[in-house]
């Protein structure tokens, strides 16, 4: 009898829990579009404690569905637009900050620590400080399934195509061809991704809206 109140009372907790993380979720997300209305969020986005979704100086944010942003992740549109296809993972601690253009697909894996950032301080004259000489700025494009490891940083003018990998920590000044896996300070492409045709045994369901 004690046993089965306990895993009763356990279930009841996770539900309530589940329930309490969904109402805090759309409640944030009430506040991005009040603050910020040029900032659109598809059904079922996920927004967890700490995340900063903005876009400013006449920037845009589009936030397809189902895109999870965890905690303490950042989306800012200084003037540029980010763009985030249905079903991406933005990790933890991740930035991504346009002042021109970031396009990231569908079903991406971000993890956490991430910084994706579409402009770079100019470091050209010797008479003024760098923190002077503004910024140039190259547009980001990522494709859909594309996966970038913790600590990651894609740099400005980058295209990552479809079905690629950025691996944990790497530095990306260049491009990455499709079914590539990159690494390294620049990252280099390493390996290609062998396609398997076989099923695989225990595929992860999608994750319903919200």
């Amino acid at each position: 009898m004690l046993t089965s109140l306990t895993t009763y009372a356990g279930a009841l907790l996770r539900r309530v829990s589940h329930i309490s993380r969904r109402l805090a979720s759309k409640i944030r997300r009430a506040v991005i579009l009040m603050m910020y209305p040029n900032c659109f969020l598809g059904h079922g986005t996920s927004i967890a404690g700490g995340v900063t979704v903005k876009a400013t100086d006449g920037g845009l944010i589009e936030i397809g569905r189902n895109v999870s942003l965890a905690t303490g992740a950042t989306v800012v549109a200084k003037g540029g637009t980010v763009s985030i296809a249905d079903n991406t993972f933005i990790g933890a601690g991740s930035l991504i900050i346009a002042r021109g253009k970031i396009e990231i697909g569908s079903d991406c894996l971000i993890a956490e620590r991430v910084s994706i950032r579409d402009q770079n301080h100019r470091i050209c004259r010797s008479d003024v400080p760098f923190s002077r000489q503004g910024f140039s700025v190259a547009p980001i494009q990522i494709g859909n399934n594309v996966w970038i490891g913790a600590g990651a940083v894609v740099l400005e003018g980058v295209t990552i195509a479809g079905n690629s990998v950025a691996a944990a920590n790497a530095v990306v000044t260049r491009d990455i061809q499709e079914w590539t896996v990159a690494a390294g300070i620049p990252a280099r492409a390493i390996k290609t991704i062998q396609i398997e045709t076989t099923e695989i045994d225990s595929p992860i369901p999608a994750r319903k809206s919200a």
